[in-house]
């Protein structure tokens, strides 16, 4: 019994440990899902923006996506993409819709994804674009839409610090 009795609150601080850490967190910034990351620009601001624009034409070529905006001058590079994230094996997935930005400073360039469109792909859903805050929100309390929303999450998460990870290594 006195086994029992220590060994339970050690395994409800692991349990609830263990759920924390599980928890998807998306960048949220005047009510919208908003990745902003800055880092040091290394050389001149100028060679800066010629890789970032590099890397922004490369990263994002296709239908549907790419550039919209580059203004030397501004220092912004801006456009969009379509990604797919599969979120089961039975094939449902995603269309996922955002913005991109780069803003190119002296000392920083700051890397940024908004206005965040998804739209599901599978058997009883109607095929529209919706904006993500709906979804994200009843998700992080407890509602979700689908079964498959935790992976939806988690993979814009990763793809968007995938995106983050290549334009800091281009103009590192």
């Amino acid at each position: 019994m006195k086994k029992l009795i220590f060994f339970l609150p050690l395994f409800m601080a692991i349990h609830s440990f263990a759920q924390k850490d599980s928890i998807i967190r998306m960048p949220i910034k005047k009510g919208i899902v908003f990745y902003e990351r800055s880092f040091p620009v290394n050389g001149t601001r100028d060679d800066a923006y010629k890789k970032a624009l590099s890397w922004f034409k490369a990263s994002f070529k296709g239908k549907d996506q790419g550039l919209q905006h580059a203004g030397k001058l501004s220092g912004r590079i801006s456009g969009s993409t379509i990604f797919k994230l599969t979120t089961s094996e039975s094939g449902n997935y995603f269309w996922v819709k955002p913005e991109i930005a780069i803003l190119v400073r002296n000392d920083s360039c700051i890397f940024q994804a908004y206005n965040f469109y998804v739209n599901p792909i599978m058997p009883g859903v109607t095929h529209e674009y919706s904006e993500i805050e709906y979804r994200w929100w009843d998700y992080k309390n407890g509602k979700p839409w689908k079964r498959d929303d935790q992976l939806l999450f988690k993979g814009i998460d990763d793809y968007m610090n995938q995106l983050i990870s290549g334009l800091h290594q281009e103009i590192k």
